[in-house]
């Protein structure tokens, strides 16, 4: 079984009197009212983007200190969550830019599962008097 669900624009009945005009530009977006796009604003502050930079692995866009100590963490994009090495930052108008190496993290790049012991009930016990 599927489902299919359609949603159908709202329909608006246009006419050249003045009152139909107002009603339709009211409806439309306003493209200086919208908020800021990723090309502009940093995930990870919220804020505007101050020295651009990228990751090696993924090329998502945000602030090079930003990123910089969200790496000292988790050297994974905090988008996708693909483990980057470097970030590429400080771009000029040609293009040149600088390559900062994220350290080997001290922690270990898998989740280490807690282990579980188990032991016969009559170990227990036999601690127990």
């Amino acid at each position: 079984m599927s489902l299919i669900i359609k949603s159908e624009p709202d329909v608006v009945e246009l006419s050249s009197d003045e009152e139909s005009i107002t009603l339709l530009r009211n409806r439309l977006p306003n493209p200086r009212d919208r908020s800021s796009s990723p090309d502009t604003q940093c995930s990870i502050c919220l804020d505007g983007l101050t020295n651009k930079c990228y990751t090696d692995s993924c090329w998502h866009l945000f602030c090079f200190e930003c990123l910089k100590r969200w790496s000292i963490s988790e050297p994974t994009c905090p988008l996708c969550k693909k483990r980057f090495d470097s970030i590429f930052h400080s771009f000029d108008d040609q293009g040149d830019h600088q390559i900062y190496d994220v350290p080997q993290s001290r922690y270990p790049t898998e989740p280490v599962l807690p282990r579980i012991i188990l032991r016969p009930l009559d170990d227990l016990t036999d601690a127990n008097r």
